[in-house]
């Protein structure tokens, strides 16, 4: 049986704030970052280290977060206000935003452990080594956070983002897709990551942090400031960077492309696990590219608090497959595994 899972932001809650808590969440950090700036300055601008982070530059960054935050607050969620960013075509804000949301993830993810479920999904999944993965398992993630590769990095025993995402077979939106391997064990990120990528070399992928394991301290917030600065074009001395967070609806780049390759690579899928996603309408399309692809699916497990519902919106997708083998799973100390794995 070829198992697919299925992950949304439920799946990383424990480390991670949804929807509802979100723009909490990234105010609080807003917070605690302008203070660590305030009483910090001297060592962030530290010339010896980086003559190009001025208290300038903490400004207009400040104002940008900010302004983030006054913006997003008018809408239902961050996603409705980039839908409307986008529909408006307002896409220097749309850019902001990414940059924005990129150095959160990161800022936050550097606080605490990953939620501890992804390690005992490890622990379940890895075979006789740390590199031997279910040939028949396969993951699509919404998420941008790099909760698989946090949790993974303690069996792989290598903290490089870089190395854990190649030895994932992490494929994101933007980025390595030239060649996906259809037969094993991988992880699409159907909207991209939490990283950056240079404007002139979409293969290449770079993290605010190379070390999964950094902490948050001085150094990190030096290093968030200059990929702020290279984001937006401030640093004349440096390659410019692209967020590579995306939203499903995007149409360019190879947002369509990583569609198609993720089609291609769960076509097969007998058994679909939802782990914490309630198919939004925002993604509904490409929902129903993927699973209406899946022509050889039997059954569905759901994973939440409101799994029930969540068995509604999948039904407005498919509804070919019995009710029994639609099953309902509200237990949430850890991943669910189908009885078929």
């Amino acid at each position: 049986m070829n198992i697919t899972y299925l992950f949304g932001a439920g799946a990383s809650k424990n480390a991670i704030p949804i929807n509802d808590t979100l723009h909490a969440s990234m105010h609080l950090e807003f917070q605690n970052l302008k203070e660590e700036l305030k009483t910090k300055q001297g060592e962030i601008c530290d010339k010896s280290i980086n003559p190009y982070i001025t208290q300038s530059l903490i400004d207009g960054f400040l104002n940008d977060y900010n302004f983030i935050l006054i913006e997003s607050q008018r809408h239902q969620s961050i996603d409705t206000y980039a839908k409307k960013l986008y529909i408006t075509a307002d896409f220097e804000n749309l850019k902001k935003l990414k940059s924005i949301l990129s150095i959160y993830f990161t800022l936050i993810q550097s606080r605490k452990n990953s939620d501890e479920r992804y390690d005992s999904f490890f622990a379940s999944i890895l075979e006789e080594s740390q590199n031997v993965f279910p040939k028949n398992l396969k993951i699509l993630s919404w998420n941008y956070d790099y909760q698989f590769e946090k949790a993974y990095s303690i069996y792989f025993n290598d903290a490089r983002l870089s190395a854990i995402a190649t030895n994932l077979k992490i494929y994101s939106k933007n980025t390595r897709l030239s060649y996906v391997d259809n037969e094993n064990f991988g992880i699409f990120k159907l909207n991209g990551t939490a990283a950056f990528i240079l404007d002139k070399n979409e293969n290449t992928l770079y993290h605010a942090i190379e070390n999964i394991n950094n902490e948050y301290n001085v150094k990190l917030i030096r290093t968030v400031l200059a990929n702020y600065a290279s984001l937006h074009h401030l640093d004349k001395t440096k390659n410019n960077l692209i967020s590579t967070i995306s939203f499903a609806w995007e149409d360019y780049n190879n947002g369509k492309f990583i569609v198609n390759k993720a089609i291609e690579f769960t076509v097969n899928t007998h058994i679909l696990v939802v782990i914490g996603y309630s198919f939004p309408f925002f993604n509904r399309k490409v929902d129903r590219d993927i699973l209406r692809a899946m022509r050889q699916l039997k059954r569905v497990y759901f994973q939440a608090p409101d799994a029930e519902e969540i068995r509604e919106r999948f039904l407005a997708i498919r509804n070919d497959i019995p009710k029994e083998d639609l099953l309902i799973r509200t237990d949430l100390k850890q991943f669910v595994f189908p009885n078929e794995f």
